[in-house]
């Protein structure tokens, strides 16, 4: 068995604090808003809350490029703001995650202020540049450029600049020691404070062969499965800086580090966080929410058009990678995907609970710490038609029926989804029957049941439609049985049940059996004990 860890066993909120609660009237959520939901936080029964980039930024990329590492965003509120709730949280038994960006910076970053005035200044090494008397620079993508190109013109240096993002957030140069050393100290800074962890955006992307050498369309179809992510993921100092991170700061500390790690392949995924490297503790991949993509853009999925095949042989090959050492995230939304269960259930009247239940379901009995976006307790859904548009994942969070659905007093920095007036949380707290206490009873369950965190997966044959996976360990035995449909579909119970059969988790109120068959009613979730 792998060891235990807090990190494990935790059930982690991200906070989209932009978009949860508004405490000043701004029409922007914000840090006292957030510890205005304290007793809420706690009453979910999560174990810490994951907010999305609260620092300093301009907001180009929705405060991925970061201005000042050391400050909070205004919009956000201040520094004792911060306290106060680190403090909150802290007194409630729920620990504070950062999501943080040290692949690039703002190009509003006093760094990049400096370092594109001269090639003399100290702080023009801490980028990346590609000198005009070289020629043009080799070919680099953008990943939120439209045409694509990697390298943007400075004038006063006669040099481009790397950025994989946009050109609003230019790319850090890992190779400067000194760079290093700035990261180091940001990371010393927080942790000092109390904070128990971060998420780091596109950890994979920072080490970069710094002679650049050409990269043409043709390589990274041929070599890269098409994708610039696995070719930028491959830097020949990733690992080297990873463990020097470890040994030189979290090491001295009790945090977990949780990696996004874009590009990595699952052969591959167990070098960044077998323990005896001394790298990540947590492992996100990408391979999952990939599925669905039109041309890799995320804008273009199309809810439900994924393969339920290739959908359980993903998710069953990413535990396989972690079986003995190792760790890593499970997640089906976040604030750049669209809405759970608009993409991966069923949004209609008739389904939008049962199959919201049964995702929820899934993200809490696998093997793997389960991360769940804000609001996908309650439900709620894509305010935009399909295909995705971008924005669903973010409007602001319902708290009540009323006007302004309890967000804001004043008019909310984007438009609210006009359901809010039956999807809500208070309308959620009323019925017994909701997502939110639904969410709440698998959240106890999984806290009381080591077998769901550290047990044994195996996944289970049966038709497309149905996953069906055992969890167990020397203490019980679970059969975990996931309709991912609006259809009926029949289980053969024998030889793996018995009739009357134990059922401790179901998103119905019945359970129907039709001589030898458990017959599944759409979006049914069932976990069943064998023990």
């Amino acid at each position: 068995m792998t060891s235990e860890k807090w990190w494990k066993e935790a059930i982690v909120y991200q906070i989209y604090a932009r978009s949860f609660k508004d405490s000043n009237g701004d029409g922007i959520g914000d840090l006292n808003g957030i510890l205005t939901k304290i007793d809420y936080l706690s009453w979910l029964r999560i174990d810490a809350i994951c907010l999305n980039p609260i620092f300093d930024s301009p907001n180009e990329n929705n405060g991925y490029d970061t201005s000042d590492y050391y400050t909070i965003h205004t919009e956000y509120g201040k520094q004792e703001d911060f306290d106060d709730l680190l403090q909150a949280l802290h007194e409630q038994g729920v620990k504070l995650i950062l999501d943080i960006v040290v692949n690039h910076t703002s190009n509003e970053h006093y760094w990049f202020q400096e370092a594109k005035k001269s090639r003399e200044n100290i702080y023009y090494r801490y980028y990346l540049w590609w000198p005009e008397e070289d020629g043009e620079p080799p070919e680099r993508e953008s990943f939120f450029d439209n045409p694509g190109k990697g390298w943007t013109y400075n004038l006063q240096t006669n040099s481009w600049y790397l950025h994989y993002f946009s050109p609003a957030q230019p790319d850090l140069n890992w190779e400067n020691p000194a760079v290093r050393k700035e990261i180091h100290n940001i990371f010393r800074f927080w942790l000092q404070k109390g904070v128990d962890g971060f998420r780091l955006h596109d950890i994979s992307f920072i080490s970069k062969d710094i002679h650049f050498p050409k990269i043409t369309k043709k390589i990274i179809e041929h070599k890269y499965q098409g994708e610039w992510s696995h070719y930028y993921a491959q830097g020949p100092r990733l690992h080297e800086f990873l463990n020097e991170m470890r040994v030189e700061v979290f090491d001295h500390f009790n945090a977990v580090i949780i990696g996004e790690a874009p590009g990595i392949l699952a052969e591959h995924a167990l070098s960044f966080v077998d323990p005896q490297r001394a790298e990540l503790d947590v492992f996100t991949q990408f391979e999952g929410i990939g599925m669905g993509y039109v041309s890799g853009e995320f804008r273009n999925v199309i809810p439900h058009t994924y393969d339920m095949r290739i959908f359980k042989n993903i998710f069953s090959r990413w535990n396989d990678v972690f079986l003995n050492i190792g760790w890593g995230t499970i997640y089906l939304g976040n604030h750049d995907q669209p809405r759970m269960v608009s993409r991966w259930g069923n949004e209609s009247p008739e389904y939008r609970k049962s199959s919201a239940k049964l995702l929820l379901t899934f993200l809490l009995s696998m093997r793997a710490t389960p991360f769940i976006y804000n609001g996908d307790e309650l439900g709620m859904t894509n305010i935009s038609a399909a295909p995705w548009v971008g924005d669903d994942s973010r409007t602001p969070f319902p708290w009540t029926g009323d006007d302004g659905c309890g967000f804001s007093s004043a008019e909310p920095w984007i438009s609210m989804d006009p359901n809010c007036v039956f999807i809500n949380q208070e309308a959620s707290m009323r019925d017994p029957d909701s997502i939110l206490h639904y969410f709440k009873k698998l959240a106890l369950f999984r806290h009381s049941c080591k077998t769901l965190v550290y047990g044994n997966y195996i996944q289970l044959n049966t038709e497309d439609a149905l996953y069906g996976f055992i969890r167990s360990d020397e203490k019980a035995r679970l059969l975990i049985l996931l309709n991912f449909s609006d259809q009926r579909v029949s289980y053969i119970m024998q030889p793996l049940l018995v009739n009357p059969i134990k059922v401790l988790i179901n998103n119905y109120s019945d359970v129907r059996i039709n001589e030898k068959n458990l017959e599944m009613l759409p979006y049914q979730a069932l976990i069943v004990d064998l023990s």
